[in-house]
């Protein structure tokens, strides 16, 4: 063999650019790195493999070199849209808007038909406060790319960030209309229309019947298997518990106290986790639970396999149609008994799913069993509960009424404050000369939310602007506020009982369906019903005579944190022995109806 062989036998294999920029694609950045440095040392001033060694280098977080790179690839072939719209996107994340904007400008002048610039774009104005700019950004993307669901959801936050609901749906059907056969988009349309003053309970109810007979009704003859579980009616009993918020989200801080007062001798918790990103809260969750399994990698066909192998006897869904939905396990009824609990607030409109665990302030009369195709179980007590578990909850202090003029907030999201309310707290403003509104906004679209203000004749200088951040400083921020003001048609909850920890009270404006009756329902539980309107004339009453009460507002500064721990919402242990008795009940009923069979199942 002679030294040429040997030389050629010996030199790397030419990768492919295609290839190579695949792998990055499919998240296989080492591959790609290693493709990438065979093909530098062959050629080492090629622009395009230096374009996709900057890319690989800012997916691994080195943006220095990400930034050098790409823009040597950008000297050297300036013609080139794609390099100008990915230098952009790393100018950006280097907070270098202005530059970022400039380079992606520059792109989409070169290609006005490449999706990535305009989206890249569109999140470069989005993190520059320029909401309106993203937007048409993010339409032009749509326009392209119609299949791009991420920038679909940009979208729909950006809509929903802003108040500008209707738009938000308006995105969520055209993205359906692309995506027919997506369960959770329709999911999505369901959860818009609960933040519209606009929209009749019997057409959520009507939406969600479409989306059960079109989605899940395929799937009953699964639900019809039997159930092997031992039908002992006084036995310790499986209760599986299904939720993507088993972390630092407003289901995780409710139900956490509540998994933890479970009777363990009588009641053994399984915890199905479909938590992408665990946390903190979630650490403190699972030791609640016997076994705890995370299933997010899981199809729903295979978790619900899982559920019935596990032989579990009651099974409760935390989500409904918000984020995270696992409905389609729920369709498949691999346990005996299921139920709807906490996260959602209205009707799944499952036959599969047997009951729905409210209480009567939030679901007072038979008109309300109307609008669910669940059967409604009454808590004799607030359905919910509030415990602060985390060290910054509990060492949270509740600081003096602050002097100078009156302060109101909002510190629920922007997408419940609707016209409406809007209308109410302008008229609020008016009656108290020289107040102020406290709002807790996503810094991005500030401008665009003292813009939508404006329209409703509130100066601008008038609001106070606190931005998304720590526990820490968002619990902080309720120290300048003297009255809270709730949302209208849909109500907040745990910005409700936060309120109250941190010795604010809240107004709130009680309506007939559960969403419109969580205030109610929270204040009533601490003995402040008084503070619950029952029309927009009475709510002004409220908030404009709270404000001018200052030595009222001192006193439940005071004594609204003990009130809370002492009421049913501190009583974790209460709560769970209320739901214990739902579950015990409902275990008997179906256990009556298995030895009421007559027909032997082998199991």
């Amino acid at each position: 063999m002679n030294s040429a062989t040997i030389e050629t036998s010996s030199r790397p294999r030419q990768p492919s650019l295609k290839t190579t920029f695949d792998l990055f694609m499919n998240g296989q950045i080492g591959e790609a790195r290693q493709a990438c440095e065979i093909a530098v040392s062959i050629f080492p001033g090629e622009p395009r493999w230096m374009h996709l060694r900057g890319l690989i280098a800012a997916k691994l977080g080195k943006k220095r070199e990400a930034l050098s790179l790409i823009k040597q690839s950008v000297d050297l072939r300036p013609e080139v849209a794609d390099f100008h719209a990915n230098f952009g996107m790393i100018l950006a994340e280097c907070g270098r808007l202005p530059e970022s904007i400039r380079s992606l400008r520059r792109a989409v002048q070169l290609n006005p038909n490449l999706p990535t610039a305009w989206r890249n774009l569109g999140l470069a104005f989005r993190r520059a406060g320029r909401a309106d700019e993203a937007l048409h950004a993010f339409y032009e993307t749509a326009r392209l790319a119609p299949d791009d669901l991420l920038n679909w959801q940009d979208i729909i936050v950006a809509n929903l960030v802003t108040g500008e609901v209707g738009s938000a749906m308006a995105s969520v059907r055209k993205l359906m209309e692309a995506k027919p056969s997506d369960a959770r988009l329709q999911s999505e349309l369901i959860l818009s229309m609960h933040y519209l003053d606009t929209i009749e309970p019997s057409e959520i109810l009507d939406q969600s019947r479409e989306w059960a007979e079109r989605f899940a009704r395929p799937l009953y003859p699964s639900s019809s298997q039997p159930h092997c579980n031992d039908p002992s009616p006084d036995r310790r009993l499986r209760i599986g518990y299904i939720s993507g918020d088993f972390r630092e989200h407003p289901i995780g801080r409710l139900v956490a106290p509540i998994l933890a007062a479970h009777d363990p001798e009588q009641f053994e918790i399984i915890c199905y986790s479909d938590v992408t990103k665990p946390d903190e809260m979630t650490a403190k969750i699972w030791p609640s639970a016997r076994a705890w399994h995370e299933v997010h990698p899981l199809s729903d066909e295979a978790l619900a396999r899982r559920i019935r192998d596990d032989q579990i006897d009651i099974l409760v869904d935390l989500t409904g149609h918000m984020q995270m939905q696992r409905l389609l396990v729920f369709a498949r009824k691999p346990a005996p008994i299921q139920i709807s609990y906490l996260g959602y607030p209205n009707t799944t409109a499952f036959p599969t799913i047997d009951c729905r665990i409210t209480d009567s302030l939030h679901d007072p009369t038979s008109d309300a069993d109307a609008l669910y195709t669940e059967r409604l179980i009454r808590l004799p007590r607030c359905c919910w509960c509030y415990q602060p578990i985390d060290p910054i909850s509990l060492a949270a202090p509740i600081t003096p009424v602050p002097e100078g003029p009156p302060v109101f907030g909002c510190m629920n999201r922007m997408a419940k404050v609707t016209p409406r309310c809007l209308e109410l707290w302008a008229q609020i403003l008016s009656a108290v000369p020289d107040s102020r509104l406290r709002l807790l906004v996503d810094r991005a679209f500030s401008t665009a939310v003292a813009a939508r203000f404006s329209r409703y004749g509130i100066d601008p200088s008038r609001l106070e602007m606190v931005y998304r951040g720590k526990r820490s400083s968002y619990l902080a921020s309720f120290g300048g506020i003297w009255v809270h003001l709730d949302t209208f048609p849909y109500n907040g909850h745990t910005t409700t009982c936060d309120a109250l920890w941190m010795g604010v009270p809240t107004v709130s404006m009680a309506g007939a369906t559960h969403v419109q009756r969580a205030g109610y329902s929270v204040l009533s539980a601490v003995g402040l019903s008084n503070l619950v309107a029952n029309s927009p004339e009475q709510y002004l009453q409220i908030a404009t005579y709270l404000a001018n009460d200052r030595s009222r507002l001192t006193d439940l500064r005071q004594s609204l944190r003990s009130r809370l721990q002492a009421s049913p919402l501190g009583d974790a242990a209460g709560l769970a022995r209320e739901i214990e008795k739902v579950f015990r009940a409902e275990w008997h009923r179906w256990c009556a109806r298995k030895a009421s069979v007559q027909e032997e199942v082998i199991c």
